[in-house]
């Protein structure tokens, strides 16, 4: 699990250690990044839609919304990020990339 945090993540961004359990209900198990050894039950939607504004010279507000606008739910999150956090949230997802290559 990686923090994109003044701290950094070093790549490579590796895939959850235990892998994940999946439910009937499409909700899927994840370990709670905070809390260790607790479990977050959160949905698994298809797709991604992706709105950003600046709120200042060097940060910007981030927000995702689960879905695309053809299947969506109102499952979303927005989040302060510097630019040097940008940085690592674009380096992280190159290092997934270049993991899913060699899958």
């Amino acid at each position: 699990m990686g923090t994109l945090s003044d701290i950094g993540v070093t790549p490579p961004l590796l895939p959850l250690k235990d892998g994940l359990v999946v439910e009937t209900s499409g909700e899927g198990m994840f370990p709670h990044p905070f809390d260790d050894g607790a479990v977050m039950k959160l949905p698994i939607g298809a797709g991604l839609t992706i709105d950003w504004a600046p709120i200042r010279s060097n940060a910007l507000v981030l927000a995702l919304w689960a879905g695309t606008p053809e299947r969506h739910s109102d499952e979303a999150i927005a989040t302060v990020l510097s630019r040097p956090q940008v940085q690592q949230l674009i380096l992280a997802l190159m290092s997934i990339d270049a993991q899913m290559g060699s899958l």
